[in-house]
Formats: C-alpha cells, sequence, structure tokens
C-alpha cells in the first residue's frame, strides 16, 4: 500500500537517480580537461597522457630521473622533482617547457603544495628533513629553507 511518506521517498530517489544520470553523461565531456602525467623514472621525460584517448599528448623532456610530480594550485605550473640533479623543476603546464630549475639541499622525492599555493614542499631522501620554498606569484619558487624532520 501506498503511503504519502512512501511516495515522498519514491520521488526523492528518482531525483537521485535523475542527478546521478546527468553527472555520469557529463563525465565523458570533462574528461577532456583531465591529463595524466607520468613520471619515466629510468628515462628524462614525462609522458602527458589524455585519459579519453589513451594517446600521449604532451612530452616534457630534459627532466633525467623524474621522481614526484604536483601542480599550482591555478593549474599552470607543474611541479617536479628531479633526483639526478638535486632539483625542482618548475614547469609550464601549457608549453610543457621548463621555466625554473630550484636547486634543493639533497636528493628530492614527494612533492606538495599548500591549499593557498603559497608553499611547496619537498621531501629530501638523503636526510631527514623538508625542502621548503615559498611560491612568488606567478612566477614559480623564490626563496628556500631547510625545515630539519624530527
Amino acid at each position: 500500500m501506498s503511503t504519502p511518506a512512501n511516495r515522498g521517498y519514491c520521488g526523492r530517489l528518482s531525483q537521485v537517480w535523475f542527478l546521478l544520470g546527468l553527472l555520469l553523461m557529463a563525465l565523458p565531456l570533462s574528461a577532456k580537461a583531465f591529463r595524466i602525467y607520468v613520471t619515466n623514472h629510468a628515462g628524462d621525460t614525462v609522458d602527458v597522457i589524455d585519459p579519453a584517448t589513451n594517446k600521449i599528448v604532451q612530452v616534457i623532456e630534459g627532466v633525467e630521473v623524474p621522481h614526484d610530480v604536483s601542480f599550482s594550485t591555478d593549474g599552470r605550473r607543474v611541479y617536479l622533482s628531479i633526483e639526478s640533479e638535486n632539483v625542482l623543476d618548475v614547469v609550464d603546464r601549457k608549453t610543457g617547457k621548463i621555466i625554473k630549475k630550484v636547486a634543493l639541499s639533497g636528493r628530492p622525492n614527494t612533492i606538495a603544495v599548500t591549499k593557498d599555493g603559497g608553499r611547496v614542499f619537498v621531501g629530501i631522501r638523503s636526510r631527514p628533513g623538508v625542502h621548503a620554498g615559498r611560491q612568488v606569484c606567478g612566477r614559480g619558487l623564490g626563496r628556500n629553507q631547510a625545515i630539519n624532520g624530527g
């Protein structure tokens, strides 16, 4: 038997399915904006793949032994930790060109960017600690300082 309470529940359930359907239809459209960055640890490139076509759409070259990838909060910069040179490369996301190399105090590992984009942290593998840099608005990284880990 159908009660007013059941009709309300079923009505909400249909709305949820409708919204879910809209979201699923939008996925192929939004997939065009996403890219997959693959670091070639045994090489000197980072391949950028379009997940909609599974094809390489960009190659970032001249980055021997790249370890990790992270992005500026505005999406315009790609940060790469480069183990062979002990640097953090700042790459223009649109062109794939290196715009700055920031010297680090040791072998870089993972990268983290604060939510506000004001700081970029790079884990240093050769000793305990984290290497931190202050991001200068739109110009990559500026001042660097080592922070000892505990």
